[in-house]
């Protein structure tokens, strides 16, 4: 049984990370499945979406797999007609035969893809790191970057965070490996750069440490080096800037004599408040790969959106 036309809704609002919207190149994109109601458990965010190319190619998930394979149907369905679709599984569902293990329900628009003009755009404020937002008319089956009156569904996306790691040694390349095998975009700044999969490595200069890197408000910054005073230059560059983490390796006690180099160089109580140190949710973590997980999910915590 096909899914009813697309139901308006009362107005909602959401933020979620902008690769929860996996799009293909602008102009690819068949047709778009966005999550627009959970009651009870859910396993992915609200606005999560599910995407077809004009290749056939499916890119994200709504589930654990129960509906995904379904979900797939009705794209290449909607792709073909240009008639939009609301799917409805769980309790209330006429899919009797799908089940959630979960439990509860979930509401789906399955709706055309934007004109490719709008799909520019999105592509261009992704490359650029910008947040926009989608908004979805439900009784349409419209999705777009302006509201409408009819919108009954609005995507505020942020861009996904992204990392710049500084050091010398195994714990700065360990954590650079970690994000970027994570999927995460990972810089890293050393003496003598390094080839690592996934990582894009850069050579430190003492008289311009950030080089070409712009810190953005997702970006987190992290230091490891054994030799402190190297940090301070670096330091004093990046407690200026719209990095919303700047982390550093090293005890309780040296992170009282980093705050105290970083007040004789001329910082702000403000600007140095926003050092955080030592990193790491695990306490003394001092083998590379705990440390680096230890650093990684502490900046993820405060992250999310």
């Amino acid at each position: 049984m096909d899914g009813s036309p697309l139901r308006a809704r009362a107005h909602t609002e959401t933020r979620l990370g902008i690769a929860e919207i996996p799009l293909p190149a602008p102009g690819r994109l068949a047709a778009l499945a966005i999550l627009t109601r959970i009651e009870g458990a859910g396993y992915r965010p609200l606005g999560a979406a599910m995407s077809l190319d004009d290749r056939g190619d499916i890119r994200g998930h709504l589930s654990a797999g129960c509906i995904d394979a379904d979900i797939e149907l009705h794209l290449k369905k909607v792709a073909q007609d240009g008639c939009p679709r609301h799917l409805r599984y769980g309790e209330g569902s006429p899919f009797i035969d799908l089940v959630l293990p979960c439990g509860g329900a979930l509401d789906i628009a399955v709706i055309p893809a934007p004109p490719v003009s709008a799909q520019e755009r999105m592509a261009k404020a992704i490359a650029a790191r910008m947040p926009f937002s989608l908004h979805l008319s439900g009784a349409q089956g419209v999705l777009t970057l302006a509201p409408q009156p009819e919108t009954d569904l609005s995507l505020h996306l942020v861009p996904e965070p992204c990392f710049v790691v500084f050091g010398t040694g195994i714990e700065a390349e360990t954590f650079a490996k970690l994000a970027a095998g994570a999927g995460y975009q990972a810089d890293l700044v050393m003496p003598e750069p390094v080839t690592l999969p996934g990582v894009t490595s850069h050579e430190f200069r003492r008289s311009n440490p950030l080089g070409e890197i712009a810190p953005d408000p997702r970006m987190a910054a992290l230091l490891f080096f054994h030799d402190h005073d190297r940090e301070i230059p670096i330091l004093a560059q990046l407690l200026e800037s719209d990095a919303f983490f700047i982390g550093a390796q090293g005890s309780r006690r040296t992170a009282r004599q980093r705050a105290v180099a970083l007040r004789r160089k001329g910082l702000s109580e403000a600007a140095i408040s926003r050092l955080r140190g030592p990193v790491g949710l695990i306490e003394q973590a001092r083998e590379p790969r705990l440390l680096a997980v230890s650093v990684l999910a502490e900046v993820l915590q405060l992250a999310r959106v």
